[in-house]
């Protein structure tokens, strides 16, 4: 499934019509070109676990204070499962005439985080393959994206964790025990069967 133009602009006209995806709602195909110019698609990590997050200048502070941390968790815990972090900077209030402004800034940011991602994931000896996870961040200038996920804003930023075409979990700021339940997402799509030892007659 995928957004036509003149769908999109319905949706952004329209907000009130917009209902955000919700656990079991199949995630539309989406095409972006990211702020180091790479296009993709979320058919490009087809099979992946694909988180899809929302944040502003603000919020992204408080998203990335526990995301990293829950990441390194699960790749602890399931080190063989590929993700794609498909991240988009809710930038909708920036003037046309400063994006050529803030589009470095946004790029140089996002540089930063990933370089202090790696030198985290390097502490806890813990190496991030490129094959098998992957990060973006893609500005949206006029909240085509937000309307697709079906929000207004991301003043506080959400999260949609997806698998196999469908919402499996929605995070959002406020949720109690975030970390907890970002990892329980994991610990159920991926449950390993324990080995009970025979017992000793």
């Amino acid at each position: 499934m995928r957004f036509s133009a003149p769908t999109l602009s319905l949706l952004l006209l329209w907000p009130q019509l917009v209902v955000a995806l919700d656990v079991g709602d199949p995630v539309p195909q989406i095409i972006f070109r990211d702020i180091d110019k790479v296009e993709a698609s979320t058919a490009t990590y087809e099979g992946r676990v694909r988180i899809f997050s929302f944040a502003d200048k603000e919020s992204s502070d408080r998203l990335m204070a526990w995301i990293n941390d829950a990441g390194i968790i699960v790749a602890q815990k399931h080190p063989d499962r590929a993700v794609a972090f498909i991240n988009f900077a809710d930038v909708t209030t920036v003037p046309r005439m400063f994006r050529g402004i803030v589009e470095p800034i946004l790029r140089r940011i996002n540089q930063n985080s990933q370089q202090k991602l790696e030198k985290t994931y390097a502490e806890k000896k813990i190496a991030l393959d490129p094959a098998k996870t992957s990060f973006h961040l893609t500005p949206d200038w006029d909240g085509a994206y937000l309307a697709i996920f079906g929000i207004a804003d991301a003043k506080q930023y959400k999260c949609w964790i997806e698998y196999d075409g469908n919402v499996v979990a929605t995070l959002h700021e406020g949720m109690p025990n975030i970390v907890d339940a970002y990892v329980d997402v994991f610990d159920r799509l991926f449950q390993t069967q324990s080995v009970t030892a025979p017992t000793q007659p």
